[in-house]
Protein backbone atom coordinates (compact mmCIF):
# COMPACT_ATOMS: atom_id res chain seq x y z
CA UNK A 1 0.00 0.00 0.00
CA UNK A 2 1.13 3.71 -0.90
CA UNK A 3 0.98 5.99 1.57
CA UNK A 4 0.14 9.62 0.57
CA UNK A 5 1.53 13.09 2.37
CA UNK A 6 0.08 16.12 1.69
CA UNK A 7 3.00 19.23 1.24
CA UNK A 8 1.88 22.56 2.39
CA UNK A 9 1.02 23.72 -0.81
CA UNK A 10 -1.25 20.69 -1.14
CA UNK A 11 -2.84 21.54 1.80
CA UNK A 12 -3.37 25.15 0.92
CA UNK A 13 -4.82 24.12 -2.85
CA UNK A 14 -7.58 22.03 -0.83
CA UNK A 15 -8.20 25.19 1.59
CA UNK A 16 -8.88 27.32 -1.35
CA UNK A 17 -11.02 25.00 -3.51
CA UNK A 18 -13.38 24.10 -0.05
CA UNK A 19 -13.51 27.95 0.50
CA UNK A 20 -14.48 28.33 -3.15
CA UNK A 21 -16.98 26.02 -3.00
CA UNK A 22 -18.59 27.16 0.04
CA UNK A 23 -18.44 30.51 -1.26
CA UNK A 24 -20.56 29.14 -4.51
CA UNK A 25 -17.86 28.87 -6.78
CA UNK A 26 -18.54 25.83 -7.75
CA UNK A 27 -21.24 23.67 -8.12
CA UNK A 28 -24.41 24.08 -10.21
CA UNK A 29 -26.69 24.95 -7.04
CA UNK A 30 -25.05 28.28 -6.04
CA UNK A 31 -24.81 29.26 -9.82
CA UNK A 32 -28.78 28.73 -10.93
CA UNK A 33 -31.23 31.55 -11.25
CA UNK A 34 -34.74 31.87 -9.56
CA UNK A 35 -37.61 31.20 -11.32
CA UNK A 36 -38.86 34.74 -10.91
CA UNK A 37 -35.37 35.81 -12.20
CA UNK A 38 -35.65 32.93 -15.33
CA UNK A 39 -39.11 34.65 -16.32
CA UNK A 40 -37.78 38.54 -15.75
CA UNK A 41 -35.19 37.39 -18.59
CA UNK A 42 -37.87 35.54 -20.90
CA UNK A 43 -40.41 38.35 -20.22
CA UNK A 44 -37.76 41.26 -21.21
CA UNK A 45 -36.93 38.71 -24.47
CA UNK A 46 -40.43 38.97 -25.07
CA UNK A 47 -41.05 42.31 -24.67
CA UNK A 48 -37.55 43.42 -27.02
CA UNK A 49 -38.65 41.20 -30.04
CA UNK A 50 -42.52 42.63 -29.82
CA UNK A 51 -40.44 46.56 -29.93
CA UNK A 52 -38.19 45.68 -32.52
CA UNK A 53 -41.14 44.00 -34.29
CA UNK A 54 -43.33 46.62 -34.29
CA UNK A 55 -40.98 49.15 -35.26
CA UNK A 56 -39.69 46.96 -38.29
CA UNK A 57 -43.01 46.44 -39.66
CA UNK A 58 -44.17 49.21 -40.34
CA UNK A 59 -40.29 50.15 -41.46
CA UNK A 60 -39.28 47.26 -44.00
CA UNK A 61 -38.70 47.29 -47.15
CA UNK A 62 -39.94 44.19 -48.37
CA UNK A 63 -43.29 42.57 -47.48
CA UNK A 64 -41.34 39.37 -46.75
CA UNK A 65 -39.66 40.84 -43.97
CA UNK A 66 -42.45 42.80 -42.55
CA UNK A 67 -44.55 39.84 -42.25
CA UNK A 68 -41.83 38.12 -40.60
CA UNK A 69 -41.20 41.09 -38.37
CA UNK A 70 -45.51 40.99 -37.73
CA UNK A 71 -45.16 37.16 -37.24
CA UNK A 72 -42.32 37.84 -33.98
CA UNK A 73 -44.93 40.22 -32.87
CA UNK A 74 -47.65 37.93 -32.57
CA UNK A 75 -45.57 34.91 -31.32
CA UNK A 76 -43.27 37.13 -28.07
CA UNK A 77 -46.54 38.52 -27.71
CA UNK A 78 -47.96 35.40 -27.07
CA UNK A 79 -44.94 34.09 -24.83
CA UNK A 80 -44.96 37.47 -23.01
CA UNK A 81 -48.75 35.78 -21.95
CA UNK A 82 -47.37 32.76 -21.50
CA UNK A 83 -44.58 33.57 -19.32
CA UNK A 84 -47.34 35.94 -17.05
CA UNK A 85 -49.25 32.79 -16.67
CA UNK A 86 -46.77 30.77 -15.34
CA UNK A 87 -45.34 33.20 -12.98
CA UNK A 88 -49.46 33.23 -11.86
CA UNK A 89 -49.32 29.54 -11.51
CA UNK A 90 -46.34 29.28 -9.55
CA UNK A 91 -47.13 32.92 -7.53
CA UNK A 92 -44.00 34.43 -8.67
CA UNK A 93 -43.59 38.06 -10.05
CA UNK A 94 -41.27 38.10 -13.02
CA UNK A 95 -37.94 40.03 -11.70
CA UNK A 96 -37.66 43.16 -13.76
CA UNK A 97 -34.28 43.33 -12.95
CA UNK A 98 -33.03 40.20 -14.21
CA UNK A 99 -34.51 41.31 -17.66
CA UNK A 100 -32.80 44.72 -17.67
CA UNK A 101 -29.94 43.56 -19.36
CA UNK A 102 -32.05 41.63 -22.64
CA UNK A 103 -34.15 45.02 -22.92
CA UNK A 104 -31.21 47.61 -22.83
CA UNK A 105 -30.03 44.96 -25.76
CA UNK A 106 -33.39 45.44 -27.51
CA UNK A 107 -33.23 49.08 -26.91
CA UNK A 108 -29.59 49.05 -28.83
CA UNK A 109 -30.62 46.81 -31.75
CA UNK A 110 -33.82 49.00 -32.56
CA UNK A 111 -31.54 52.38 -32.35
CA UNK A 112 -29.11 50.48 -34.70
CA UNK A 113 -32.08 49.61 -36.80
CA UNK A 114 -33.58 53.26 -36.88
CA UNK A 115 -30.24 54.44 -38.41
CA UNK A 116 -30.90 52.47 -41.64
CA UNK A 117 -33.07 52.33 -44.64
CA UNK A 118 -34.21 50.40 -47.47
CA UNK A 119 -32.60 46.66 -47.97
CA UNK A 120 -30.09 47.70 -45.53
CA UNK A 121 -32.78 47.79 -42.81
CA UNK A 122 -33.95 44.59 -43.89
CA UNK A 123 -31.01 42.94 -44.10
CA UNK A 124 -29.87 44.62 -40.91
CA UNK A 125 -32.81 42.91 -38.81
CA UNK A 126 -32.67 39.45 -40.59
CA UNK A 127 -29.05 39.50 -39.60
CA UNK A 128 -29.67 40.62 -35.99
CA UNK A 129 -32.83 38.26 -35.48
CA UNK A 130 -30.52 35.31 -36.72
CA UNK A 131 -27.75 36.38 -33.80
CA UNK A 132 -30.71 36.85 -31.30
CA UNK A 133 -32.52 33.73 -31.74
CA UNK A 134 -29.56 31.62 -31.79
CA UNK A 135 -28.35 33.36 -28.30
CA UNK A 136 -32.28 32.82 -27.18
CA UNK A 137 -32.14 29.06 -27.76
CA UNK A 138 -29.06 28.78 -25.86
CA UNK A 139 -30.24 31.01 -22.93
CA UNK A 140 -33.48 29.14 -23.07
CA UNK A 141 -32.10 25.74 -23.09
CA UNK A 142 -29.92 27.10 -20.37
CA UNK A 143 -32.77 28.20 -18.38
CA UNK A 144 -34.63 25.03 -18.64
CA UNK A 145 -31.89 23.52 -17.44
CA UNK A 146 -31.84 25.63 -13.87
CA UNK A 147 -35.37 26.06 -13.45
CA UNK A 148 -37.16 24.67 -10.60
CA UNK A 149 -40.95 24.35 -11.28
CA UNK A 150 -42.55 21.85 -13.71
CA UNK A 151 -44.40 25.06 -15.21
CA UNK A 152 -41.24 27.49 -15.50
CA UNK A 153 -39.65 24.02 -17.27
CA UNK A 154 -43.23 23.37 -19.83
CA UNK A 155 -42.67 26.75 -20.66
CA UNK A 156 -39.46 26.89 -21.72
CA UNK A 157 -39.54 23.19 -23.24
CA UNK A 158 -42.71 24.80 -25.51
CA UNK A 159 -40.63 28.27 -26.54
CA UNK A 160 -37.62 26.30 -27.98
CA UNK A 161 -39.37 25.13 -31.01
CA UNK A 162 -40.85 28.52 -31.74
CA UNK A 163 -37.22 29.95 -31.39
CA UNK A 164 -36.49 27.59 -33.60
CA UNK A 165 -39.06 28.32 -36.41
CA UNK A 166 -38.18 31.78 -35.96
CA UNK A 167 -34.37 31.12 -36.31
CA UNK A 168 -34.82 29.06 -39.81
CA UNK A 169 -37.73 32.17 -40.88
CA UNK A 170 -34.75 34.49 -40.45
CA UNK A 171 -32.11 32.11 -42.26
CA UNK A 172 -34.53 31.48 -45.55
CA UNK A 173 -35.33 35.67 -45.64
CA UNK A 174 -31.34 35.70 -45.62
CA UNK A 175 -30.89 33.03 -48.27
CA UNK A 176 -33.39 34.18 -49.88
CA UNK A 177 -31.78 37.67 -50.43
CA UNK A 178 -27.93 37.01 -50.46
CA UNK A 179 -26.93 40.44 -51.96
CA UNK A 180 -28.85 42.17 -48.91
CA UNK A 181 -26.56 40.73 -46.67
CA UNK A 182 -23.87 42.83 -47.67
CA UNK A 183 -25.83 45.81 -46.31
CA UNK A 184 -25.17 44.93 -42.64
Amino acid sequence: MRSFRMTNAGWAGALALAAGMLAGGAGTAAAQRSDAAILGEEAAGNRGEVLIGNWVAAHAQRPAVRTYARTLVRDHGAGLRQVQAAARRIHVTPQASAGADKMRESQDALNLLKGKHGAELDAAFVQHEIEDHRQDIADAQKAHDEAHSAAVKTLLANTMPVLRRHLRQAEALQAAHPAAARHR
